[in-house]
């Protein structure tokens, strides 16, 4: 089972903020889109994922984010037009790979002047 970690903000996530952050974090791990540019998988120099991160979704309701995320006490600014991009980033549970697609969640988040909310449920 995966680590499910929430990237919410004002932009809409995409290769200008995947690419720095994925190297500040780690300058080689790769990137490649599948599903037609709707996933991103980012991976290490030996070919472990290290995290997939899903298209965003614009989230509008106030009450919604506060139910489903509860970690986030603070709401980013909103996006243009109103509301905020919901991004998933899904981290393999593993002791070598989880600290750096959490570092990896973490350095999206702040590119698009976001929030990261760890309300999963980690399991070992």
């Amino acid at each position: 089972m995966p680590r499910e970690l929430t990237v919410l903000g004002p932009v809409l996530v995409g290769d200008a903020e995947f690419r720095p952050a994925a190297a500040v974090v780690d300058p080689g791990l790769g990137m490649r889109l599948v599903r037609e540019g709707l996933v991103a998988r980012f991976i290490d120099g030996d070919g472990r994922l290290i995290a997939t991160v899903q298209h965003p979704r614009r989230v509008r309701s106030t009450s919604e984010i506060r139910r489903l995320l509860p970690d986030v006490s603070t709401l980013p600014p909103e996006a243009d037009g109103g509301g905020w991009w919901w991004t998933d980033v899904f981290v393999p549970l593993d002791d070598e790979t989880e600290p750096i697609g959490s570092a990896l969640a973490t350095a999206i988040a702040e590119r698009a002047h976001g929030v990261l909310s760890a309300q999963d449920t980690r399991r070992r």
